[in-house]
Order: structure tokens, then C-alpha cells, then sequence
């Protein structure tokens, strides 16, 4: 193979998401990088979206899977995962080339494996990889039969390997792509810019109601329920407090009513930090299935980001491995459980309120933990990774 060409240029992002206003966390993410830097951006997305988000007007393209009948899954997976995905490398490289790029940043995920890949081998360019939810996983989550699990597997470790840079979410996914592929990675978390912080909240003690606060995905529907039977028990023993329930983005249709629980859907941005301010402790929850381990274990969720602007404790109940767990744990953020049982949930956020010295040192690791995520190093750490 040639060597690379490492010239100046914009870059080609090839991804399964289509441009679109940023009320996932994967378009937020885009939407930080994009505000700052969108002029070393193209975009060229595997999926065909009619009214795109382009504010930025940055070159955009797109194109579309095949679709089958439901009966004929299992063959439209693989048409899409493999020799389509071919195709569409040669779709994205023309494009790529028209737009004179220097670098692809390929955000691993289904056929954007194999795509990115290819963009890059064709137009003699390095490959910068990037990560938030293990594609593998997401995979198996979907119930792909074993064969073609197999075969994804190794085109993954193959452009794992290829890349000249693999970003991810959180130093936990570094850690296991290490074992498990042995690779070096850089993570990149959004964090917060300075002006966009409220102050350090002082833990309610004197409050009457303290508001648990979700943001965006509830990603665990069972532990979701169980923290709402908790509370409701919570409100039933202690009587001179009661605990109350926020949920802010698009509600779930399976989400369960409650008279402490209050969904408020989606917030413009405009409104967002008020929201925030209600909060008094940031719920984060991750699944306990065999399944969901190894997203469970990496990934790091991004409402974490407005927690530490929010400036409170968060509580997490998932996996002792999971990456929410251990966040809590080596930041010294907030308080965490690490089993789905009603008593076990109960005692720690009882422990919790209890305990003034717990609630002090939280708040002094959170301002530790605000310098660490800051936007500034974000950005700068972006352009190191693509080499500018």
C-alpha cells in the first residue's frame, strides 16, 4: 500500500446519522465540534434524511440502504454491512475527492465500518476512527445471527487496526479496545465552556422537596421504574422532605405515570438552564442485561455533561462495572448502587441524605471535575487528533 498522503485538508465525516437538529446526543456532540470547527468539515451520511439540519452549510451528501422485506432481515444486514457498504465507499471517495479532503473521520458504527474504510484507502488519505457506542454490540443487540456477528467483528478489528488515530467516549471503552484489540485510543468528551456553568449547588438540606433530575434517554426503562418505587416508598417513611422527579426529553412511550414524576419533554436550549437549575441530584442508570455489558461498560453517557454544569451530585445505578459506576466512583461525584433491588436503591440514597460530610466532598470534587472536562481542552485535544 502507498504511503499516505498526509496534505492539509478539510475532512469527510462518514457516518450512519443523518445531519439533523441536535436533540440526540450523538448530534450534540457533532454540533460542538461543527459550531467551532466547521470549516474543516464535509459530511457524508449512509442514511437519506429529506429536510437536513445544515446550519453550517458545510458540503453535505448522502445516500441510502437497501431495504427488503422484514422476512428477508438477515440477507438485507448483510447486503448493507458488506458488499453495499463497498459501494458506498465509492460514492463517499467521489465525493471526498471533489472536496479536496486530507483526512476521513469515520464514526464507527454498522456499514460506516467498512465505508470509511475504503474512503480512505481510495483516496490515499489517514483514517481517524471514532467511537461513542461499540459497533460490535450494537450488533448484538439487534439479534444479528452469529455468522455475520463473526465476519463484522473482524472488518472492525481490521479498521481499528488501520486507522492512524481511534477516538472514543470515555477512557473506559480506551481501556477495553487496549485488551481487547490492542490499540492505543484518545478520548474526547465534549465537557463545558465556562460561561455555560451554574454555580456548585449546595445540597438542599433545608429544601422540603429535592428533585431528581434525568436528561435525555432513560436508556434503562426497569431501573427507571424501580427509582420511582423507591422515591414514592422514600416519601412515604420521611415526612419532613419528599423527592420528586424531572424528566427532560422526548418521554418514552413505555415511561410510567407518577404523581411525583413529571415529564417535560423536549427543552430549547433557551430554556435549558432553567431546567437544570431545578435539579438537586442527576440520575444516570446504565442495564444490568449480559447483553448490553460491553456498551454498558465503555460508553459514557453525555448527560453526564450536564450534570457538571448543573453543578450536582449524581446518583448511578447500574453494573459495578459499568462505566457509570465507575465514573461516580473515581470522580467522587455522587453516590451509586450497583444492584437492581428496591432495598439496596433505597439505603443508598437514605445514606446519602443522611450525611452532610458526603454531600461536602462531592461538591469539592466537582470543581476538580470541571476543570478536567473543559470545552477548551476538548477542541484543542480534536485538532491534535487530526493532526492541525
Amino acid at each position: 500500500m502507498k504511503e499516505k498522503n498526509t496534505q492539509k485538508g478539510r475532512l469527510i465525516f462518514i457516518t450512519c446519522m443523518p445531519m439533523s437538529s441536535p436533540k440526540a446526543a450523538s448530534m450534540y456532540y457533532m454540533k460542538i465540534l461543527l459550531d467551532r470547527h466547521s470549516d474543516l468539515f464535509t459530511w457524508f451520511s449512509l442514511r437519506r434524511l429529506k429536510n437536513e439540519y445544515n446550519i453550517w452549510k458545510i458540503p453535505y451528501s448522502d445516500a441510502s440502504p437497501i431495504y427488503f422485506p422484514k422476512s428477508f432481515s438477515n440477507i438485507r444486514r448483510f447486503v448493507n454491512l458488506y458488499p453495499w457498504a463497498f459501494m458506498q465507499g465509492l460514492k463517499a471517495a467521489w465525493f471526498g475527492w471533489r472536496n479536496n479532503i486530507g483526512i476521513v473521520y469515520s464514526d464507527l458504527a454498522f456499514e460506516a465500518v467498512i465505508t470509511g474504510r475504503i474512503v480512505s484507502k481510495i483516496l490515499n488519505v489517514p483514517l481517524v476512527s471514532s467511537i461513542h457506542d461499540d459497533p460490535v454490540n450494537r450488533l448484538e443487540k439487534k439479534n444479528c445471527p452469529k455468522w455475520i456477528l463473526s465476519m463484522y467483528k473482524k472488518s472492525f478489528s481490521k479498521t481499528l487496526k488501520y486507522s492512524s488515530n481511534t477516538v472514543v467516549i470515555s477512557d473506559y471503552m480506551g481501556k477495553y479496545y487496549n485488551r481487547a484489540y490492542g490499540i492505543s485510543t484518545i478520548t474526547l468528551f465534549p465537557g463545558l465552556e465556562k460561561k455555560d456553568l451554574l454555580p456548585i449547588k449546595p445540597f438542599p438540606f433545608e429544601k422540603k422537596n429535592i428533585i431528581i433530575g434525568a436528561i435525555g434517554s432513560i436508556n434503562c426503562m426497569k431501573n427507571w421504574e424501580l427509582l420511582i418505587k423507591v422515591c414514592e416508598k422514600i416519601n412515604k417513611v420521611i415526612e419532613h422532605r419528599k423527592i420528586n422527579i424531572i424528566h427532560v426529553g422526548e418521554k418514552p412511550h413505555l415511561a410510567p405515570k407518577s404523581n411525583i414524576v413529571n415529564y417535560l419533554g423536549f427543552v430549547k436550549n433557551s430554556n435549558f438552564k432553567e431546567r437544570l437549575a431545578m435539579i438537586d441530584i442527576g440520575f444516570l442508570n446504565w442495564d444490568f442485561t449480559a447483553k448490553a455489558r460491553v456498551t454498558v461498560e465503555t460508553s459514557l453517557p453525555l448527560k453526564i455533561n450536564s450534570y457538571i454544569q448543573a453543578g450536582v451530585p449524581m446518583l448511578a445505578l447500574g453494573p459495578i462495572e459499568s462505566s457509570i459506576v465507575k465514573f461516580v466512583k473515581d470522580n467522587k461525584c455522587g453516590l451509586y448502587c450497583i444492584e437492581r433491588k428496591k432495598e439496596s436503591l433505597y439505603n443508598v440514597i437514605i445514606k446519602f441524605l443522611n450525611n452532610i460530610d458526603i454531600v461536602n466532598d462531592i461538591q469539592h470534587s466537582m470543581t476538580d471535575l470541571r476543570q478536567e472536562y473543559s470545552r477548551d481542552r476538548f477542541h484543542s485535544q480534536f485538532l491534535k487528533v487530526i493532526n492541525l
